[in-house]
């Protein structure tokens, strides 16, 4: 498991059960999905696949937005 996986799980149980945390963890997943398909691009050799999953519209990147925008939205959540 990553380090922010850890973290993540490591929260209390009332955290656990909002529908943030638990939309985080889902976006958490896709974003290691995606990850995980640059990767095998990559080892592959299909440099161009793997560079266009990294591209602002590919795969990786948009889960790594969504992933952003969710953690924003949650500290937002948490401050007010």
């Amino acid at each position: 498991m990553c380090g922010f996986g850890k973290w993540l799980y490591s929260l209390d149980d009332q955290t656990r059960q909002s529908a943030r945390w638990a939309t985080v963890r889902s976006r958490h997943a896709e974003f290691h999905k995606a990850a995980a398909g640059v990767l095998a691009h990559a080892i592959a050799g299909r440099k161009a696949e793997a560079a266009s999953e990294l591209a602002p519209t590919g795969s990786y990147s948009r889960a790594t937005a969504a992933l952003t925008s969710e953690m924003t939205a949650w500290k937002q959540d948490v401050a007010s």
